[in-house]
């Protein structure tokens, strides 16, 4: 399904309520958003059929009238990957799309007393933990690098 620009700008401000404020339900992201219940109800109703948003069942409170029916983001929908190097340690890990550790390693060294890993072991450890993940299938990569790097 090809979407226009609008509506691809509606579902995307629909995505992000769920991930700031998951569980929500479609009338609680309707008030947030300002976009009609109706166009609210349709984009949920796409995404669940995508399998990226469930329903968790529906909220138990005092109210009267319906009950709101909670929504989450469905877990292991996507998985991305990270690194960051400082001068202390590199970190590998590879996390979901909302946000779970998957897998994950830490290697230390000191490059004031060391050196630090050449980038020979660099590349060894990254392809260690490569292997160690290729059941995930990953969409995107993350490099962090912090402080100086020569």
């Amino acid at each position: 399904m090809t979407l226009t620009r609008k509506q691809a700008e509606i579902r995307a401000t629909i995505l992000d309520q769920l991930y700031a404020r998951r569980p929500i339900s479609r009338i609680d992201i309707s008030k947030e958003t300002h976009i009609t219940p109706a166009t609210t109800g349709n984009i949920i109703n796409e995404l669940i059929k995508e399998g990226l948003v469930h329903e968790l069942g529906e909220l138990e409170d005092d109210s009267v009238g319906r009950k709101k029916t909670l929504l989450d983001i469905t877990a292991r929908q996507h998985f991305y990957l990270g690194f960051e190097i400082s001068e202390k340690y590199l970190a590998l890990v590879i996390a979901d799309n909302i946000g779970d550790i998957l897998a994950s390693e830490w290697h230390t060294h000191h490059l004031e007393h060391q050196g630090g890993p050449s980038d020979i072991e660099i590349i060894k450890l990254i392809q260690h933990f490569l292997q160690k993940i290729r059941m995930f299938l990953f969409q995107q990569l993350g490099l962090a690098c912090l402080g100086t790097l020569n």
